[in-house]
């Protein structure tokens, strides 16, 4: 007799045929939320089914609709559903100011991920289940990105005596940025934190709050968002002075490059190796960061998937930092010592290893979800039956 395993974000049993799972020994549905009605629950006891899930919501008899969205979802005035629905996001979900009779219209609110809403909608999170970040704006506030980079075009297209909201920071940085003019439209920012070139912090801080945090970055660095790598590319486009939103890592053979640079802000980490450090440590660099990460000089990064094997690393002797990288699989044959003098691992998604690589593994790893054995790719390979790994699913 062969199983049937269905693993998914959300599961609707409500219209399932009685004999669906009909030649199966066993059955188990695994999923975020699994939607029934009397009928299906019927069914579900008859098959004796397994449901492993974070909620089982019974709906009712009377005819509701189910709304699954992946990714981003908006709920905006004047778009009210057209019958009582149940809403599931795997993802982002904003909710404009004004909206209150629209939420009404739905009979439930699930949402996996982040929800962003003004401060009047806030009484309807009790009628939301949330798994995940809530963030709440002031009504009067036109949002922003989480992070909002003030360009010199910026001025020219607010809304007169209107309020922008930046959910993380602004970042001030542009000395054409018009603040004159941004203050002459009695522009107002609402953010937790303010980075602002030493040029415009005081033209600048009459535009937030008091209690806004600041951070003061040198004349003339130039915004560099997210993670860096320093490499000619790098100074190409931002130039020698520099302040860095994530880690910077030094490349290898990018130690000559760093007698170019004048200014550094880094608000993670400077990641390199050894014999960088050295060279970092020498240089007479006006620099600001939060700790140096020492790691292996050759990098493999940003990849889907990486296999390291021997002839890898017969490649590189003096061993691999493998980052950001979505699924890393170790060779068999690679032991325990060459993981430990070779190897290096930094936020990637997945390290698929065998049980005796896996405690070596765990201790040259930073910032990785999952480290293991494929159990996916077990599971597939030794499973007897039918097996379905989707988002949604419909029985």
């Amino acid at each position: 007799m062969k199983k049937f395993l269905l693993n998914c974000d959300a599961c609707d049993t409500r219209k399932m045929k009685e004999d669906v799972f009909k030649g199966y020994e066993s059955v188990t549905i695994n999923a975020d939320i699994i939607f029934v009605n009397e009928r299906s629950k019927k069914i579900l006891d008859q098959y004796a089914v397994c449901m492993n899930a974070d909620l089982v919501l019974n709906v009712g008899e009377e005819e509701v609709a189910i709304q699954m969205q992946n990714g981003m979802m908006e709920i905006r005035a004047g778009e009210k559903p057209e019958k009582k629905t149940i809403l599931f996001v795997n993802g982002k979900l904003c909710i404009e100011p004004g909206t209150e009779e629209i939420l009404k219209g739905y009979q439930g609110i699930y949402v996996n991920g982040r929800v962003c809403l003004p401060e009047s909608v806030r009484p309807f999170l009790a009628e939301m289940k949330v798994n995940g970040v809530t963030e709440c704006y002031p009504d009067d506030c036109i949002r922003l990105k989480q992070t909002a980079v003030i360009d010199k075009y910026f001025a020219y297209r607010v809304r007169e005596g209107a309020r922008y909201y930046a959910a993380k920071q602004v970042v001030l940085l542009d000395e054409k940025s018009e603040l004159a003019l941004l203050r002459e439209k009695q522009v107002h920012f609402v953010t937790k934190k303010l980075v602002v070139s030493e040029a415009l912090v005081r033209e600048a801080l009459p535009l937030f709050d008091m209690d806004v945090e600041v951070t003061v970055v040198p004349e003339g660095c130039k915004y560099v968002p997210g993670d860096a790598v320093l490499e000619e590319a790098l100074l190409k486009k931002y130039g020698t002075r520099m302040y860095i939103e994530g880690d910077l890592s030094l490349a290898k053979g990018s130690e000559h490059l760093l007698e170019q640079v004048e200014c550094l802000r880094v608000k993670g980490a400077v990641r390199m190796s050894e014999k960088q450090k050295q060279v970092f440590l020498q240089q007479n660099i006006d620099a600001e960061y939060g700790k140096i990460v020492l790691r292996k000089e050759n990098i493999i990064s940003q990849k889907l998937s990486v296999t390291v094997g021997e002839t890898l690393l017969a490649a590189y002797p003096e061993g691999i930092c493998v980052s950001d990288c979505v699924k890393v699989e170790l060779a068999p044959e690679i032991t325990p010592e060459q993981i430990r003098e070779l190897l290096e691992f930094e936020n990637c998604t997945k390290i698929v290893c065998s049980k005796e690589q896996k405690a070596v593994v765990e201790i040259v790893s930073e910032n990785v979800a999952r480290i293991g054995c494929d159990e996916e790719k077990k599971e597939a390979e030794e499973f007897d039956g039918t097996l379905i790994n989707v988002d949604e699913y419909v029985l």
